[in-house]
This record gives structure tokens, sequence and C-alpha cells, in this order.
């Protein structure tokens, strides 16, 4: 796990929870193509903004705000524009 990295997105997963996964992005700019996820999503946005688009809506996701993408639920994500920082834990349905 690299906390303290520069520019990267780290994938982990806790010993004591085999349920979840966490995914750390630090100062990232990128995108993910439409996907699904089998548990839910539950992340904060650390510093810029994130753009996640479901089947039904396209939502902004400000600096300090939190987000939940359901089981199941379709969408994309990206980059506002600049570089972002977020951190989701993924939970099994």
């Amino acid at each position: 796990m690299r906390i303290n990295a520069q520019d990267a997105i780290c994938f982990f997963s806790l010993p004591d929870l085999p349920y979840v996964q966490c995914v750390y992005g630090t100062n990232v700019t990128n995108e993910f193509s439409r996907h699904v996820h089998n548990g839910f999503s539950i992340g904060i946005i650390l510093k810029g903004g994130r753009v996640i688009a479901r089947s039904s809506a396209m939502s902004i996701i400000p600096e300090n705000s939190v987000f939940v993408i359901n089981p199941g639920e379709s969408h994309t994500c990206k980059s506002r524009g600049e570089k972002h920082s977020y951190f989701t834990i993924c939970v099994d349905a």
C-alpha cells in the first residue's frame, strides 16, 4: 500500500475484513469506462472533483463530498479536469 505516493492509484484489502476492498487515488487524472461493481462503493473526494455518469444522470462530486454507487449500477467515472484525490471503500453486497 502506497498511501503517500504521488500520482498513484492503489488498490488494497484489509486482512481482517474479507468483504471490503479499498481504492486510494492521489493526485490523479483518469477515466474508467462503463462498468459495474458487485458491492456498494462508498467514497469521498479529498481534493478536486470527480464526475460519475450513471445511466440516468451525471453527477459532479466536489471536494469534501461523499458518493455512493449501488451494486450492479452501471456507471463511468473520470476526473473533472484537474488532478484529484479520493478514497473509496467497496463492500460486497
